[in-house]
């Protein structure tokens, strides 16, 4: 019998990938599939969370739990971290219906130890039993409190991943509706930016995302309940762009938002914003959460730790300390 290399029976379906990536992405199908099928929110919420209670604390990384603007959250910060030059304020992912900061803790430590800054991540409420706008409310909340605590707005980066990358280009439009103060810059990372789901790659790169459209479908119903999808608070794709902060887009060239993603970024720069788009080829949705096992995502984070340190830089004043 001719012995067949483990490579071959694990063929990748992308140009790009290797045997590691392919047995990552079938794991992540499988595991979404139960969304597309129906299955209630909240026994995926409790067994996502017990999956990633699994995993080991990243090393060099102090995690305290607080809150800010009644919701709870989660402080991280990772060795070599400037706590005078600001802070970083997360909004997980998760579809607006699951996710939490037990499933994203690696993902926040890594965001922390890439940046070298301080990263406050928040649980803002869930649909379906809290659609929009009370996650908008709730991350609006969260920046207020941390502005009121003493961080200057100057001094925060708000990001975010997939929905809550679509969370902080809703609260940036909230800031900026009430001549509020704007934070220093935006980080999104594979954000969702239209519920409406009629980018061209939603077909091209059906055959490489671990997302379908059926589930995601289905989280769009969860969260609007009624609201127009091109609402440019719940799809930040139309909305009004003028006076936002600079923005830093990554996506994977592979998933199935990337010319949503594509689209926002040149409607961004037409109004007049700063905004630097990075598409990881081969890529599929949100990749930076499995930094332990993608190269890619590690150098995607080094890169959002330059971006951010950039807009964050350490204060060059003697004594001047930002309270934390």
């Amino acid at each position: 019998m001719v012995a067949v290399p483990r490579r071959a029976l694990i063929a990748p379906r992308h140009p790009a990938w290797g045997w590691r990536t392919e047995l990552l992405f079938r794991t992540l199908r499988s595991a979404t599939a139960s969304v597309a099928l129906g299955a209630p929110p909240e026994r995926i919420r409790a067994r996502l969370d017990r999956v990633a209670r699994l995993g080991q604390v990243r090393p060099g990384v102090k995690v305290r739990r607080t809150t800010y603007g009644g919701l709870r959250a989660a402080s991280f910060e990772a060795g070599g971290c400037d706590a005078s030059a600001g802070v970083l304020l997360h909004f997980h992912g998760g579809g607006y219906a699951v996710g939490s900061l037990t499933t994203h803790h690696h993902f926040l430590a890594d965001l922390a130890s890439a940046t070298r800054r301080r990263v406050v991540g928040v649980e803002y409420r869930k649909a379906p039993e809290h659609p929009f706008p009370a996650p908008v409310d709730d991350v609006v909340a969260a920046f207020r409190a941390l502005v009121k605590s003493g961080v200057p707005a100057a001094r925060i980066v708000v990001s975010g991943d997939s929905a809550g990358g679509g969370l902080a280009l809703a609260l940036v439009q909230r800031l900026r509706d009430a001549g509020e103060a704007m934070p220093a810059a935006l980080a999104l990372f594979s954000p969702w930016v239209c519920l409406a789901l009629e980018g061209e790659s939603m077909a091209r790169n059906v055959r490489y995302d671990y997302l379908s459209k059926p589930a995601m479908e289905r989280f769009a119903r969860y969260y609007l309940q009624g609201t127009d999808p091109r609402n440019p608070e719940v799809s930040p794709l139309h909305a009004d762009f003028r006076d936002l902060p600079p923005m830093l887009l990554q996506a994977g060239g592979a998933e199935l938002l990337v010319s949503d993603i594509e689209r926002l970024a040149e409607r961004a720069r037409a109004a007049g914003v700063e905004v630097r788009l990075e598409v990881w080829d081969g890529m599929f949705h949100a990749f930076h959460g499995f930094a332990g096992l993608l190269p890619e995502a590690r150098e995607a984070f080094r890169s959002t730790g330059r971006f951010v340190r950039s807009r964050l830089p350490a204060p060059t004043v003697p004594g001047l300390r930002v309270a934390l």
